[in-house]
């Protein structure tokens, strides 16, 4: 039986589907079973949000029991990508056989789940407990050919799939001993108990999550107990962990990104970039990894040809260090040519300006691109539109978008493209579509200086320094939030003359007296110069307290060395509900049209942890009327960072949340 590839989910119609296929298989004497997607894949698991539901995780345990005991045999077809439930359903088979290049993964713990349907148990019997955790716990896709999981297969082919899958499936019928082969094979990862023990005790080592803690435990009890008791003890954690406050914050992340993240229409297949600063390097590096063809039009005389070089020398340095092949780099530098802007400007399918200019060139550069391409080309100016998308919203508009990359543009996954009411509808499509297959979280933002990551994190560093205000040091800030980098550690990163820069730009003037003003005075600018508020090796690794930047925050803090500041909750509430508050005064402001997308770029702009689910799920997990109470009690410090929106309003009065 094939899977149409279209849906090509396991939703519970397609499940149902199965089951009745395999009934009708039984009646009609059919001597063997083939499960195999149609096309060049293999059926999908279940979607993300049936998967959420009790009806298709029960209805696809079923069906992989049903299969499992079946007196048919069943042979699973594997190519692409099989993962999850799809995974599941294909262990549950009495053989399966894969083309070279399939790839098998578990990403359930990406969503704060273990896997179901079976599989913890049948994979830890067939592979043995350490390869088990190991891909369950990893979220990876590993190839069908590694050593690991080759237990799996009954037969690796490079083509004629089917062909193979169909052979064996006879072969089983003829020794009609499929049952009995299944648990000979099952057998072999149960082979060496004390071995197995102890690849579940080195699991347990450190600290888990509980995700993972669940999937050590469901392979332990795969040794333990019955395969009946076994599922039943897997089906028990799954719906526990499902019922978890952290897996409905990493579901939230995994959905919002899936619609940020979706490619909806075919990318432009030819950009020109133009430019060449680091920038333009970097966007033009996105571009060939997303399959473009890059055309770079120099600003300078010598530009082009001095960019190729430079990407030519980090493909070498790619391939040295094993991250890519030879030959794909090779293919990649093949789609890379440069010249002069008026003599590759017409190749592109879309522009994108990446060169550095200051604010004032801008108007210029903008008349100079759309004068020099067609009518129907969109144009993406890069430069300053992160902090002075505002300022320029006079230039966009028809065809001319903002693009706002997150540094540096080939490795951050954030894009915020700046999009005004009069811009064309086809010249967002083309842009959204090229920044997804760059694999962006594509955010759209209307002109605001600032947007909305660079308003975020003036919001955030606002908050961590009215905390050492209070009393707090920067290092009892940095931990109480217990993110991997604080605030105060990211601004040693990036450099504490940004901060001053970036309260310019998005307020029309610097604050006085700021925190980073007052290092910055005491010759400190972070990770640059070795020195900011932690000290660093030559290098700029190993921080390390720094008597002298503590000093310098006491004297710029001017009040008694005794005070007591807030506490680490405190501290913790404070500036997530500083986020908060701007997110929603950047909905209320029509800046932003979702609360998921304040949450995105928290989590891949700030580095706020995932299972967090970003600032407004925290705060719908917290409560909105708890959030409502903190932040009028926290408004009567500084009503401008903890403003209550009509919007939280709303929402309460209507009892709705964010999402809805």
């Amino acid at each position: 039986m094939s899977v149409n590839q279209d849906p090509g989910h396991l939703s519970g119609q397609v499940i149902d589907s199965i089951g009745a296929a395999l009934c009708r298989a039984q009646a009609e004497g059919v001597l063997a079973v083939v499960i195999a997607g149609k096309g060049h894949g293999f059926p999908d698991g279940p979607p993300l949000s049936e998967i959420l539901s009790d009806v298709t995780v029960e209805s696809l345990g079923k069906l992989c029991s049903r299969v499992a005991c079946s007196d048919l045999p069943v042979v699973a077809a594997m190519q692409g990508a099989v993962c999850g439930g799809a995974l599941s359903l294909a262990l549950s088979t009495h053989a399966r056989v894969a083309q070279v290049g399939t790839r098998i993964g578990f990403t359930e713990i990406e969503w704060g789940l273990c896997p179901f349907a079976g599989a913890t148990q049948r994979l830890s019997r067939i592979l043995g407990a350490g390869p088990a955790i190991e891909l369950m716990l990893s979220g990876r896709l590993v190839p069908a050919e590694h050593v690991d999981v080759a237990p799996l297969f009954e037969r690796l082919v490079g083509d004629n799939l089917m062909d193979a899958a169909i052979g064996l499936a006879r072969d089983l019928a003829v020794q009609s001993r499929a049952n009995n082969r299944r648990s000979e094979a099952e057998a072999a990862g149960l082979s060496d108990p004390i071995q197995y023990q102890r690849a579940v005790a080195g699991a347990r080592k450190g600290v888990l999550s509980a995700e993972a803690k669940a999937v050590v435990d469901c392979v332990e009890a795969a040794q333990l107990l019955t395969m009946e008791a076994g599922q039943a003890f897997e089906t028990s954690s799954f719906h526990a962990l499902r019922e978890s406050s952290r897996a409905a914050a990493l579901v939230h992340v995994a959905q919002a990104e899936a619609f940020f993240l979706t490619a909806r229409h075919p990318a432009p297949k030819d950009v020109v970039v133009f430019g060449d600063s680091l920038m333009a390097r970097g966007v033009a590096i996105a571009c060939l990894d997303a399959g473009a063809r890059v055309h770079l039009a120099e600003r300078a005389e010598g530009g082009a040809g001095r960019l190729v070089k430079e990407i030519e020398k980090v493909s070498t340095q790619e391939v040295a260090a094993g991250h890519t092949s030879a030959e794909r780099a090779q293919a990649r530098l093949s789609r890379l040519s440069g010249g002069r802007l008026e003599d590759v400007i017409g190749s592109g399918e879309i522009v994108i300006e990446a060169g550095g200019f200051p604010l004032s060139a801008m108007g210029d550069v903008a008349d100079l691109l759309t004068s020099a391409t067609g009518p129907d080309i969109p144009v993406l100016l890069g430069s300053n539109v992160a902090l002075r998308g505002g300022a320029m919203a006079h230039l966009f508009g028809g065809r001319v978008l903002g693009a706002a990359f997150q540094p540096p543009p080939q490795l951050a996954r954030l894009v915020e493209l700046v999009v005004p009411d009069a811009v064309s509808a086809e010249a967002v499509i083309r842009s959204e579509a090229l920044a997804r297959a760059m694999r962006k979280v594509v955010l759209h933002v209307a002109p605001r200086n600032g947007c909305l990551l660079q308003t975020l994190v003036s919001r955030f560093f606002a908050a961590a320094e009215w905390c050492v205000l209070q009393g707090a040091s920067p290092s009892e800030v940095d931990r109480a939030l217990g993110w991997r980098a604080g605030p105060f550690a990211m601004m040693d990163r990036e450099g504490l003359g940004a901060q001053p820069a970036r309260l310019a730009a998005i307020n029309g003037h610097e604050r006085e007296n700021s925190l980073n003003s007052a290092l910055l005075a005491g010759g400190r600018d972070g990770i640059a110069n070795g020195r900011g508020y932690y000290r660093y090796d030559d290098n700029g690794q190993n921080p390390r307290a720094d008597p002298e930047a503590d000093a310098l925050v006491a004297r710029w803090r001017d009040v008694d060395a005794g005070r007591q500041g807030p506490v680490a909750e405190e501290i913790r509430q404070r500036i997530l509900l500083a986020l908060v508050s701007v997110g929603l005064e950047l909905m209320e402001g029509g800046v932003i049209g979702r609360a998921a997308e304040v949450d995105l770029a928290a989590i891949h702009g700030l580095g706020m942890p995932r299972s967090s689910g970003g600032p407004m799920k925290w705060a719908e997990n917290a409560g909105l009327i708890r959030v409502r109470k903190a932040l009028q009690r926290f408004s009567a410090s500084d009503p401008r960072l903890w403003q209550v929106s009509p919007i939280l309003d709303d929402r309460i009065k209507d009892g709705t949340r964010f999402g809805d």
